[in-house]
């Protein structure tokens, strides 16, 4: 088994030169928590953000380049969403999910008794362009092939 224990000569301790800016308070009146979420500036002039135990140290620069690509992506997905038709302005919001899926819903529906209703006036006599149209109404409904 291998000796553990420190050599005294080689055991240094790291000095923390990082300088905090800003720690969240705890609660506990001190205002003062090892583990809080912090920001601080290193000895070469990068800052450190730490949530939740993970630490990233970034230039000034990268953190202001990541805060305009977020705000790119934002305004990106803004357009995307402002083009589907009957969006409501801002947002997607749950009961429009919800009018969506009902729509869906009664489309499904409709193709499905579209389809029993012609089944039933052509009686097991298909013709080529009713079977390419209960091919096309089951590819609408998601059906597997035969």
């Amino acid at each position: 088994m291998p000796d553990l224990t420190p050599d005294p000569e080689q055991e240094s301790v790291a000095a923390n030169t990082d300088r905090e800016l800003w720690r969240e308070g705890d609660g506990g009146g001190n205002g003062m928590s090892y583990y809080a979420d912090s920001i601080h500036v290193t000895e070469q002039g990068l800052i450190g953000i730490d949530c939740g135990g993970a630490v990233y140290v970034l230039p000034v620069r990268e953190w202001h380049g990541l805060a305009a690509e977020r705000e790119r992506h934002e305004r990106e997905i803004h357009e995307i969403v402002s083009a589907l038709p009957g969006l409501p302005h801002g947002r997607p919001t749950v009961e429009y999910a919800r009018a969506l899926n009902a729509e869906r819903e009664g489309l499904r529906e409709a193709l499905v008794w579209a389809k029993s209703s012609l089944q039933t006036v052509i009686a097991g006599k298909p013709h080529r362009a009713v079977a390419e149209l209960f091919a096309a109404i089951d590819a609408a409904l998601g059906v597997p092939d035969d």
